[in-house]
């Protein structure tokens, strides 16, 4: 049970970062640049979706049972899996380090956004994402302005002028206007989609099935809408749909998208079809 979390929170967590996922739902949870252990749950009720889907496989094997040993061994897992998601993103979020959870290594996801996507490093070292430390600020920048010609190659390297307190500042850590939502044309279409959806529902319009499909995929499909919608000029679409992976060989993306759609979107769909199932009659 513990390798399928870091299997599930790998690829499941690898695809919120892909640019319009990350903009409208997962970065909310990234506003938390200094990490403490209330920020591990604080993150937008869509990922809260995905993120507990890894109950998806107890929910199959409680389908497909027939035998009685399994059935009676399906509430200890379920109490341990719901013990571990509450729990875990406290300790990794902890701003600590020690032997059972990997605080350093999810304290650098947050400083740096595109490393460390795994609970510990044997996912993210097979795909090349394993950050260890932190990285020569300096000399990270000076290597960036060289690739893009900014600066000649000379002994002496210009030091950028020190930027005052509130430019540094990151403003999603930051509480500026946190009256109103971020992203509100997501927010409320969102809001407006789901509502239609569950009405249809209420009126028996839609199926279960077809109900189940619309709340999982509505609030990502909208998101891809207006990613494509607010796209600038000067982006190439590979950029929108894929970034920061559009580098990547095409078979890792197909299989980081076809894991996160079998570990996250599947399990999501099947869970809202059961509670939307009328009950069994006797």
């Amino acid at each position: 049970v513990p390798e399928y979390r870091n299997i599930h929170f790998y690829f499941c967590h690898r695809w919120l970062h892909i640019r319009w996922i990350y903009k409208y739902i997962h970065s909310i949870h990234h506003r938390n640049t200094d990490v403490e252990p209330f920020s591990g749950l604080a993150m937008h009720p869509v990922e809260h979706l995905f993120y507990y889907t890894c109950y998806g496989p107890f929910l199959l094997l409680l389908a497909a049972s027939t035998s009685i040993s399994t059935v009676l061994n399906i509430p200890f897992l379920v109490f341990w899996m719901g013990f571990h998601t509450a729990l875990s993103p406290a300790a990794a979020h902890s701003g600590w380090e020690d032997h059972f959870s990997s605080d350093l290594m999810h304290y650098l996801h947050h400083h740096y956004c595109e490393c460390n996507y795994g609970a510990n490093p044997v996912l993210d070292s097979m795909f090349g994402t394993y950050q260890p430390e932190f990285r020569d600020q300096s000399q990270q920048q000076t290597e960036k302005q060289k690739q893009h010609g900014s600066i000649k190659t000379t002994n002496a390297t210009k030091v950028p002028r020190r930027q005052s307190r509130r430019q540094s500042l990151d403003p999603k850590a930051t509480m500026e206007r946190c009256w109103w939502p971020e992203n509100p044309m997501y927010q409320f279409g969102t809001l407006t989609l789901l509502s239609v959806t569950l009405w249809g529902t209420c009126s028996s319009r839609l199926s279960p099935l077809v109900s189940a499909v619309l709340l999982t995929t509505e609030p990502v499909l909208w998101a891809m809408c207006l990613a494509v919608l607010t796209r600038a000029p000067s982006l190439a679409w590979r950029k929108v749909f894929l970034a920061p992976f559009d580098k990547d060989p095409l078979w890792s993306l197909i299989l980081h998208l076809g894991m996160a759609v079998l570990l996250g979107v599947l399990p999501a769909t099947y869970l809202l079809y059961i509670i939307l199932s009328p009950p069994p009659i006797p």
